[in-house]
């Protein structure tokens, strides 16, 4: 009666505990509701910031056609055709920033992604991202090339592929600047997938895979033993693991400190599965008789339990991890927030 009792009560645990770690994958900030007016008689736009309670104008070229302002998470951007210039305002900062582009008969196409901005400068292949925190604008060019710049957006953050050079750029809100990571050459063009804002690759020529952390703005590289296989991984709320089995090896990355970490399993020739949760990582190790698990902190936890002949099974759930050692009688669980194991006994 007790077990069933506790396993009750861990069960409400985790189900109240779900809305908070859920939203943990990617936080949003509250911003306000800015508003803006436009005299075109003195070509003056001007934005109010319900923060601030102020008004901050922006001159612009007179033109016969209507400005377009795209309004972002607070934010504003309208692009002056006529000069070849984009304006943007932060609400954070409390200010106008512009950016000159070359001169072109098209107009600028301006994305916007959670109050950041971006656009190519295709004559000159660069591409230019502003950001809210920073409010300034940072340039990164590309190599010359007759195919158009793809631009991966996510959660603010954005990323391109320069194949020509086998370069990725990655641009970071956070730090307002861009990061570049150096592939080894290949035929083949660069795959990059995204988890929250945050960038992962794999370069399968040098058996590296690379991370990018939208909070840091920097890119983490980690090797693996050499394999014909390519590498595979997986990705939850903007972490990532993957295995090296020839190793019997797991490895994590967490996007809070832009970090690898390592985890040595013991496989008796089967290969390694990764249990994920929310963003956490759970390996079990049938051969050693023991589970480890990766939360938060991002460092490893063992938790170990009497040896068994039945495959130990782990219940994944809302970020935590919980399994029973039968023989002990102790229900184990552990907690993405602390990134230990506890037990309780039970009958």
């Amino acid at each position: 009666m007790k077990s069933i009792l506790f396993s009750i009560i861990t069960l409400l645990i985790s189900y109240a505990s779900f809305s908070q770690i859920h939203l943990k994958c990617f936080q949003e900030q509250e911003y306000p509701e800015n508003t803006f007016t436009i005299d075109k008689n003195k070509s003056i736009i001007s934005a109010y910031n319900e923060f601030f309670g102020t008004w901050t104008d922006q001159k612009y070229t007179f033109s016969y056609n209507d400005i377009e302002v795209i309004r972002s998470y607070g934010n504003l951007v309208f692009a002056d055709n006529s000069k070849d210039i984009v304006y943007t305002f932060s609400w954070k900062t409390d200010s106008w920033a512009m950016q000159k582009r070359s001169s072109t008969y098209e107009p600028i196409k301006i994305e916007s992604s959670y109050g950041n901005f971006i656009f190519v400068d295709e004559a000159k292949d660069k591409v230019y991202a502003f950001s809210q925190e920073t409010g300034n604008w940072a340039g990164q060019e590309n190599s010359t090339s007759y195919n158009d710049t793809y631009i991966h957006s996510s959660y603010g953050t954005f990323c391109f592929v320069d194949n020509n050079k086998n370069r990725v750029f990655a641009f970071s809100p956070a730090t307002g600047k861009w990061a570049t990571q150096q592939r080894s050459t290949t035929y083949q063009d660069i795959e990059v997938e995204d988890s929250y804002g945050n960038f992962i690759f794999a370069d399968n020529t040098k058996d590296v895979v690379y991370a990018f952390s939208r909070i840091t703005g920097t890119w983490a590289g980690q090797e693996r033993s050499t394999t014909y296989d390519d590498i595979s991984y997986h990705s939850s709320c903007g972490n990532f693991a993957f295995v090296d089995n020839s190793k019997d090896v797991v490895y994590s990355y967490n996007h809070s400190s832009g970090t690898w970490a390592q985890q040595k399993v013991s496989t008796n020739y089967n290969p390694i599965s990764i249990i994920i949760s929310n963003g956490c990582f759970a390996v079990v190790d049938n051969s050693s008789d023991v589970v480890y698990a990766i939360g938060k902190k991002g460092i490893w936890a063992a938790q170990d339990l009497a040896t068994t002949y039945s495959e130990i099974e782990v219940n994944a759930g809302n970020g935590s991890f919980a399994f029973k050692d039968e023989m002990q009688k102790i229900h184990y669980v552990f907690s993405f927030r602390t990134g230990n194991w506890t037990g309780k006994s039970f009958r």
